[in-house]
C-alpha cells in the first residue's frame, strides 16, 4: 500500500508528484492511496473520490487503470491554473495514451482532478491470446 505523506496529509508537493502517486496507486490497485491524491480544491479528496467511483465504479476504475508501466509526459498549463500531463500506460501488448489533469488545492497541495478514461477502455476488454 502506498501511504499518504506523514501526518496524514493528502495530495502531493507538486502536480507531477500527484500524477505519479495516482498512477503508482492504480498500478498497485490501492484505492485508498488513489483517493489521497484525488480531489478538487473545495472538496476533501476522500469523499469526492468515493462519490465519483461508487462501489461498482471502483472496480471499473481499477480495470481502466490497471497497468504494468507508465510514462508521464511534459506538463501543459490549462485554464484555471491546472496542469495537464500526457500519460502512456502499458499492460502486456497494449499501449494506450490518455490525459491526466492536476489542480492545486488546499495548503498548496496538488491533486489529480481528472483522468480521461475513454482512451484506456481497452484495458477492460478481454484480449485475444
Amino acid at each position: 500500500m502506498i501511504a499518504p505523506p506523514s501526518g496524514g496529509a493528502t495530495g502531493a508537493s507538486d502536480a507531477r508528484a500527484a500524477v505519479r502517486a495516482f498512477l503508482d496507486a492504480a498500478k498497485a490497485q490501492d484505492l485508498q492511496a488513489m483517493a489521497a491524491v484525488w480531489a478538487a480544491p473545495t472538496v476533501p479528496p476522500g469523499p469526492r473520490f468515493r462519490a465519483m467511483t461508487s462501489k461498482s465504479g471502483e472496480l471499473v476504475l481499477m480495470c481502466f487503470l490497471s497497468h504494468k508501466s507508465d510514462t508521464i509526459g511534459t506538463q501543459a498549463a490549462v485554464a484555471g491554473g491546472k496542469l495537464q500531463f500526457p500519460v502512456t500506460l502499458t499492460r502486456d501488448n497494449l499501449v494506450r495514451s490518455t490525459t491526466v489533469t492536476a489542480i492545486q488545492g488546499p495548503s498548496a497541495r496538488w491533486y489529480v482532478e481528472t483522468i480521461e478514461l475513454r482512451p484506456v477502455e481497452a484495458f477492460c476488454q478481454k484480449q485475444p491470446h
